[in-house]
């Protein structure tokens, strides 16, 4: 199996830099008991560098078990993930079926605002807001439930950006809006859902 993840790069004093990527491999399935099974099975990852940037970029692997303290906060998995197979995240209906399920399920399922789960889903529901309205705070778009507050990383980088240049809302091309907003609700979701977020056919 082989998978092609794209890295963010950063700017540096000396030229651009990659963020560090947090990689978790998930093993559906087990061995069955016949196989005399070692207590510790090797893998082999394997990190291909785009040639031009070979040169330059080492990577370096850290390889440790997860660890999920059953102390910490476990997040419940929404009750319409995986999104449905047809889902696509360049298209603004999906996005608005989406965030109507997201703002139904933190108003009547999650309904405390001091829970993990109120601020995971009202992130997860400004996602799903501005790629359903990309021009938003312009343009039209739909009153939403008012115990959904305005806060959040995601959506005060949106609307708070002190240079008017640097905002996000300025990009035009819808498509580029959504395709940026999709890596970064894939990443959000895969806190309380670990797995293929869009079902299989």
């Amino acid at each position: 199996m082989s998978a092609t993840v794209y890295i963010d790069a950063i700017q540096k004093d000396d030229g651009v830099g990659l963020k560090p990527l947090a990689l978790s491999v998930l093993f559906h399935g087990s061995v069955p008991h016949v196989f005399q099974t070692a207590t510790r099975i090797p893998l082999e990852i394997t990190i291909n560098v785009p040639s031009e940037f070979a040169g330059y970029v080492v990577p370096i692997l850290d390889a440790a078990p997860l660890m999920i303290s059953s102390l910490q906060p476990r997040l419940r998995t929404p009750s319409f993930f995986p999104l449905p197979s047809d889902f696509d995240p360049f298209t603004a209906r999906c996005w608005v079926t989406l965030l109507y399920k997201l703002e139904s399920w933190l108003v009547h399922v999650v309904v405390d605002t001091r829970t993990p789960e109120w601020t995971w889903g009202r992130d997860a529901f400004w996602m799903a807001f501005l790629a359903a309205y990309p021009d938003f705070p312009h343009g039209s778009w739909p009153l939403w439930n008012s115990r959904i507050s305005l806060e959040g990383a995601f959506i005060e980088s949106w609307t708070l950006t002190e240079d008017p240049e640097d905002s996000p809302a300025l990009i035009t091309d819808h498509d580029t809006i959504r395709a940026g907003i999709w890596t970064e609700f894939q990443r959000l979701a895969a806190e309380c859902f670990p797995y293929s977020l869009v079902a299989e056919l």
